[in-house]
């Protein structure tokens, strides 16, 4: 497809920070500053790789972690392109980001949000919410089996195969900690990281620290059925509120709270957008 325009971008190699992290920032930093408006088509990873001289697994690293994030999506046989589902707190608020880019067209056509998601009536059907699976494409398969055949093997000749701390590998922690300081932007040590062995697990063990007998905890209508139990279990009273495209449905719950002392040491909310 022939464009009239080109991603522009600069980066230090010479940075702390993966080149491949580098060019996800600033491509994250194009869509909020509306140049990169929802559904527009991003060049193709080859294309940028050569316009930016870098390696091509760079681009496609770039594009792996931005489609995990839900910057981006992809489509079979036509490309990659900005996810037309971004909620509006993340685009510019001038009019140019309240349109969509047509590029099929070469035009722009206004940006409709997609509808409200509405709780299901209590007598009509009942709406499952599984854990769903992950996206196998982005799955190192050959690392991973490198590396867990080096642990077991490495840990069974050391007798290392029993329990270990609570919290976790401390090696394993260092790099999640690492990750979230350089990729989420935020500023934790080894010490405020607990390792679990799923989601639920991370719920139950927040319900039965921070949650006493009676706290009332809101959730969204739409939710994680064990979620719910995992608060009513420690003996708090679960209230749900409406949701919208962006999630939780920020009017409804101050009503909610305006009504409901709302307990100040958790509230937890769960969005199948978070997923």
């Amino acid at each position: 497809m022939l464009r009239s325009w080109s991603l522009k971008m600069d980066f230090s190699k010479a940075s702390g920070l993966a080149v491949y992290l580098q060019i996800t920032q600033k491509i994250i930093a194009e869509i909020q500053l509306g140049r990169l408006p929802p559904s527009t088509m991003m060049p193709g990873s080859r294309e940028l790789a050569d316009s930016l001289k870098v390696n091509r697994k760079t681009i496609v690293q770039a594009y792996d972690e931005l489609v995990a994030q839900g910057w981006l999506s992809t489509e079979s046989r036509r490309g990659t392109f900005v996810s037309a589902n971004l909620p509006s707190s993340l685009l510019p608020s001038n009019d140019p980001s309240s349109h969509v880019a047509d590029t099929s067209r070469n035009k722009t056509v206004p940006y409709t949000p997609p509808p409200a998601i509405e709780a299901p009536s209590s007598f009509g059907n009942v709406i499952d919410f599984n854990d769903g699976i992950p996206d196998t494409r982005l799955i190192p398969f050959e690392v991973l089996s490198r590396a867990f055949r080096h642990a077991l093997v490495a840990s069974a000749r050391a007798n290392r195969l029993g329990y270990d701390d609570p919290k976790g590998t401390l090696a394993l922690r260092k790099s999640i900690a690492v990750m979230l300081n350089m990729e989420r932007g935020l500023h934790v040590g080894v010490d405020h990281i607990c390792m679990v062995r799923g989601s639920q697990m991370g719920i139950f063990l927040a319900a039965r620290i921070l949650t006493r007998t009676n706290d009332c905890i809101v959730v969204e209508h739409l939710t994680y059925p064990p979620a719910r139990e995992a608060f009513r279990s420690c003996g708090a009273k679960v209230l749900s509120v409406g949701q919208d495209e962006c999630g939780i449905n920020v009017e409804d719950l101050e009503q909610l709270c305006k009504q409901q002392a709302i307990s100040g040491r958790v509230a937890y909310f769960y969005s199948s957008l978070c997923l």
